[in-house]
């Protein structure tokens, strides 16, 4: 199953936005207070997508292969302090995305989306690298922790070159989060201008009631 979710992680991932897309309320930022939030998310989104593009630059460029495989185990710049940086990486955007679209009932799927991808496509790739590797990468297990980082780099990662080409490979899916970005800020953008008529014609309503009344 974690092969098969892996091979599709794109499609699953934006299903399920496509299945949020009528139920979720996006918020337009107006209170000091949200505004404050949806520059929260921002900055989480920022790191997200920078820690995505740094590891992808050491993992090189099968990370955006549809089958899990590697040549080389990386343990180089982000590798050196978690095993799994660019699914990290992918978290913390993740709630970012939430605290700018605004709707808090975002938390509770994103959270169980994360788990799902926590023991589903993860263990799959560490079948695969046990498998290859072996003995290396269980020395890399027992001192490189899976998704919460050690402060200090692993002293016996292996250094190998920054490929710039591989990082800016992550702009694909950055085009793509900010378009569903655009089209939530559309949604709010379009609710708000409802409201706002709803409002101005009960207001009228009541007015020429008053008028009425006197």
């Amino acid at each position: 199953m974690g092969r098969s979710m892996f091979t599709h992680r794109l499609e699953i991932g934006l299903g399920l936005t496509a299945a949020a897309v009528p139920f979720v309320r996006p918020t337009v930022a107006v209170k000091p207070a949200e505004r404050g939030l949806k520059a929260a998310g921002l900055c989480l989104f920022l790191v997200g997508m920078g820690i995505r593009a740094w590891a992808a630059a050491f993992a090189g460029r099968h990370t955006r292969s549809s089958r899990i495989e590697g040549s080389k185990l990386a343990t180089a710049g982000p590798y050196a302090h978690v095993r799994n940086p660019i699914y990290l990486g992918s978290v913390i955007l993740g709630f970012g995305m939430v605290l700018m679209i605004g709707d808090r009932r975002l938390l509770v799927p994103c959270a169980l989306t994360f788990l799902a991808l926590y023991f589903g496509l993860i263990p799959a790739e560490e079948e695969f690298l046990s498998q290859k590797f072996r003995e290396e990468y269980e020395t890399y297990c027992r001192n490189v922790p899976r998704l919460l980082p050690r402060l200090a780099a692993w002293p016996e990662s292996v250094k190998t070159p920054f490929d710039g080409r591989a990082a800016c490979g992550e702009a694909r899916l950055t085009l793509i989060l900010i378009a569903i970005l655009g089209v939530f800020r559309g949604i709010a953008a379009l609710r708000g201008v409802g409201g706002a008529k709803v409002k101005n014609s009960e207001r009228s309503r009541l007015d020429k009631f008053a008028a009425g009344s006197v």
